[in-house]
């Protein structure tokens, strides 16, 4: 009696000599061109893949850079904000000192009287 186990090691031959029969019926010229037709399919596939990762970095790196040239004009105008401010603050500083001067020339007055 033939056990299972057997049985399918048998199966398994018969798909592996099927196997080995449409391989050896197939024509080297034929096998050569299924080749060539695959290495260009994947060729273009990649070309085609890297393209497009290319284009992506492009457009990341020119958002990027605006990105950059926008924060730079920024701090130009934040620049220009601060020296505005900063001479407001001396000119202010000054009329106060003024103002203070007025006022104890004036108190001197009130009181030499």
């Amino acid at each position: 009696m033939i056990t299972d186990a057997e049985l399918n090691r048998l199966e398994d031959n018969f798909e592996t000599a099927d196997l080995l029969r449409a391989v050896d019926a197939i024509d080297p010229e034929t096998a050569g061109k299924v080749i060539t037709d695959a290495a260009n399919y994947v060729s273009e596939q990649v070309r085609q893949a890297v393209t497009v990762a290319l284009a992506d970095a492009g457009n990341d790196v020119r958002r990027q850079i605006a990105n950059a040239q926008a924060a730079s004009r920024d701090a130009v105008t934040s620049g220009r904000d601060a020296q505005a401010a900063k001479t407001g603050a001396y000119l202010a500083a000054a009329l106060a000192g003024i103002a203070a001067l007025v006022s104890v020339a004036a108190l001197v007055v009130v009181l030499m009287k």
